[in-house]
């Protein structure tokens, strides 16, 4: 396999998903200097013929970075942010943080330039019926501008998109491993208040309450979609319809409840690492579904992500 093919491989999603098994089975911290910062997958041998996924787990090592450039022989050269100078994963331009601040400020830019575009198009057509020779002066340098405007918008919007594509996934990973790290301590608060209770009240604790099987046979309550929005940071079952189904070109499928982009009640996300485990989604367009998990927040929206098939039904 050449480096082109190799490096399309890296953005497959049997790749993210074979590389998920090998977190899950070796553990996230580098098997030689012990580092748990900026960690890669290492091949140990290679074979042609062979897609990068295909191999067994035994023939994957969980590098550092720095251990990786070491393990083929190259100098290790760190990748910083380039506008604070943390270290950061190869292949990134800015840090998350950073890359947020950019994003917010090309935004402001975009709205300052459609602002001077929508007043140059309204001088435009106040000078634009004028026969004066002065005035077809000033149409002309008032259409130049406008020109260097539209180019100056339409700069804008590019790198306003690419910085938002660069950071959706890493900003949306790093809140499900929040996520992740919130259930791990309710569960241990939990779990702690049951101990206290049983050695305070001893074996009649509990007695008279009703069980997991006979809440469940009682009914479950489902929340819709406006109202999941209340319950960030919460396990819930929403019932909904579903108003739009998009495949996101880095492999990410968004399925928008209670209303179209970006009118969305609520947002139910798919990453790419996942979405093999998701067959026809598009399907669901338009239909009522029942989804379980928990609900967080992506910049201010309301969002349960499924990493399950067993979390949604329809």
């Amino acid at each position: 396999m050449n480096k082109r093919d190799y490096r399309a491989d890296l953005s497959h999603p049997l790749w993210r998903e074979k590389r998920k098994q090998v977190f899950q089975r070796f553990g996230r911290k580098c098997s030689r200097c012990g580092s748990r910062r900026l960690l890669d997958v290492h091949h140990k041998t290679y074979s042609n013929g062979k897609r990068a996924w295909e191999y067994p787990l035994d023939n994957f090592e969980i590098l550092c970075q720095r251990c990786h450039a070491a393990a083929h022989n190259r100098a290790y050269s760190a990748t910083r942010c380039g506008t604070c100078g943390t270290e950061i994963r190869a292949g990134f331009a800015h840090c998350a943080s950073c890359h947020s601040q950019l994003a917010q400020k090309y935004r402001q830019d975009l709205a300052k330039k459609n602002l001077e575009l929508s007043i140059l198009q309204d001088q435009l057509k106040v000078v634009a019926g004028s026969k004066t020779p002065a005035s077809r002066q000033e149409f002309e340098r008032l259409d130049k501008e406008r020109e260097i405007l539209v180019l100056q918008k339409e700069a804008a919007e590019e790198k306003m998109k690419e910085l938002e594509e660069t950071t959706d996934d890493q900003m949306r990973q790093i809140g499900s491993q929040i996520g992740s790290l919130r259930r791990i301590l309710v569960g241990m608060a939990i779990l702690l208040v049951l101990v206290v209770a049983v050695f305070l009240w001893g074996p009649g604790f509990g007695h008279g309450q009703a069980t997991a099987k006979e809440t469940a046979e009682a009914g479950p309550s489902y929340l819709s979609a406006a109202e999941a929005a209340h319950h960030v940071g919460e396990r819930v079952a929403v019932r909904a319809r579903v108003s739009q189904v998009t495949y996101a070109r880095n492999g990410n499928i968004y399925l928008n409840l209670g209303g179209r982009f970006p009118h969305q009640k609520l947002a139910l996300v798919v990453f790419g690492r996942h979405a093999l485990g998701f067959q026809n989604l598009q399907s669901l367009e338009g239909r009522v579904v029942v989804v379980r998990g928990e609900v967080s927040t992506y910049r201010g929206r309301p969002e349960i992500v499924l990493d399950d098939p067993a979390q949604l039904a329809y």
